[in-house]
């Protein structure tokens, strides 16, 4: 999954953390994610030593599958 979302920025001319940013809050416009669920992905992302959230793709790739 990771890897197709890699392939799928780079063709779009973006880095990965910046096309996972933006699909993020696209999905919170659009009412997928909660800004409660993006406080609570920062949290644990902020708690796993990443500091940032969008620092560690794979936790958004994973809860964004769920």
């Amino acid at each position: 999954m990771e890897r197709e979302a890699r392939r799928l920025f780079d063709q779009l001319g973006m880095d990965f953390e910046t096309g996972i940013s933006l699909f993020l809050e696209k999905s919170v416009q659009e009412g997928n994610v909660s800004f409660l669920d993006v406080n609570l992905l920062a949290r644990e992302a902020a708690l796993s030593g990443q500091g940032k959230v969008f620092k560690n793709p794979k936790i958004l790739l994973d809860y964004l599958v769920e």
